[in-house]
């Protein structure tokens, strides 16, 4: 559909749907401000346009819940998971690779889901090979 719009005499457009409620939203275009598009006997208000919501009535989306944490201690908590992340999988090379490539691999993971994508993928990349070779050294060490 293409609109126009006629303010203070003069006529502009033509506008999509869209474009008009955009418009209308950031005080570009008033709600007074008349509107014709193909079909319309006669120019009209811009609300009275089928499709066009006026800004009154736009209802605004609820406002985020954000954690009651302060950023220190949201970072202090974050930065001991990563070190004990590449503490486990580390260590899993030498000592008991299930249990701390397994913790390495949760630590990897848990710091994913706080945001920190490098850090928690060369975790658990680094938490399942290390942990691996750690099994295979562990086997060929026991048969010797």
């Amino acid at each position: 559909m293409e609109i126009y719009i006629s303010k203070s005499g003069e006529r502009f457009g033509p506008y999509g749907l869209v474009e008009v409620q955009a418009g209308l939203d950031a005080g570009n275009i008033q709600a007074t401000d008349l509107a014709w598009h193909e079909g319309l006997t006669g120019w009209c208000q811009v609300t009275q346009i089928r499709g066009i919501i006026p800004p009154a009535q736009r209802v605004p989306p609820p406002p985020r819940k954000f954690e009651q944490s302060t950023p220190t201690t949201a970072y202090k908590s974050n930065t001991t998971i990563i070190v004990a992340g590449y503490v486990c999988a580390g260590v899993s090379i030498l000592f008991c690779p299930p249990g701390f490539g397994i913790a390495g691999l949760v630590l990897g993971v848990l710091a994913l889901t706080r945001g920190h994508t490098g850090h928690g993928i060369a975790i658990i990349v680094i938490s399942v090979t290390l942990g691996f070779i750690g099994l295979c050294l562990g086997v060929a060490l026991s048969s010797l």
